[in-house]
């Protein structure tokens, strides 16, 4: 078993959805912080994930700082516009985490409108109704 006090880094979640990512952590990389989370609110807003990406991890350069997470606030239970844009923004981040260096996309559970939360549960993990291949292969 890794020793975990040792693994854990100290990080911030950066907003992603306006392209703002990249010029924030390259301004907050010297600042003592090891980790970064750019994150989406409901949508991507049609951004280019892989350059995004790339961007992101040029701003961090040679620092021994990682972007170990990717995350997407919002709705992808349910079935109205926004929602199915968040759904969609959950699928594209899966899918170019790599190229944020991420290995882990996060969602909001705090958003369920009408979903019961054990069934929130279910839908939104890997092998869920609303998650029809969502570990695809990478491009």
């Amino acid at each position: 078993m890794r020793d975990t006090a040792k693994s854990i880094r100290f990080g911030s979640m950066i907003a992603a959805s306006g392209g703002e990512a990249a010029p924030r952590i390259a301004q907050m990389a010297d600042m003592g912080f090891e980790s970064f989370e750019p994150f989406f609110w409901q949508t991507t807003n049609g951004q280019k994930n892989v350059e995004l990406g790339k961007a992101c991890l040029d701003a961090i350069g040679d620092r021994d700082i990682t972007n170990s997470t990717l995350g997407v606030f919002g709705n992808p239970l349910e079935t109205r516009e926004m929602d199915l844009a968040t759904l969609q923004a959950s699928k594209d981040c899966i899918d170019n985490a790599h190229h944020f260096g991420a290995t882990c996309v996060a969602a909001s559970p705090a958003v369920f409108g009408a979903v019961p939360c054990p069934k929130a549960c279910r839908a939104t993990s890997r092998s869920g109704p609303n998650w029809p291949n969502a570990r695809r292969t990478r491009a």
